[in-house]
């Protein structure tokens, strides 16, 4: 998979998880999401994770699965 494509979605689903300006949201509490890698796309949970630190993402550590021990994960082929 294309890096710059699955950041793309990536975005989107922080943009939507961050209330970002324009985006309507009834929810009355804030969400945790977990993304976990799917078919080639294990090498980048690291990559999803600081993305989405770096767009205010307050829950990044628990935003993905299966990234580095450095980011407070547990690779999953390990």
């Amino acid at each position: 998979m294309d890096n710059e494509a699955f950041l793309g979605y990536i975005d989107g689903i922080v943009d939507i998880m961050t209330n970002k300006k324009g985006v309507i949201s009834k929810l009355t509490k804030d969400e945790i999401l977990f993304c976990g890698p799917d078919e080639n796309t294990a090498d980048k949970m690291d990559m999803a994770c600081l993305s989405s630190r770096d767009r205010g993402y307050k829950f990044y550590k628990a935003f993905t699965t299966g990234k580095s021990p450095q980011l407070g994960g547990v690779p999953h082929d390990t």
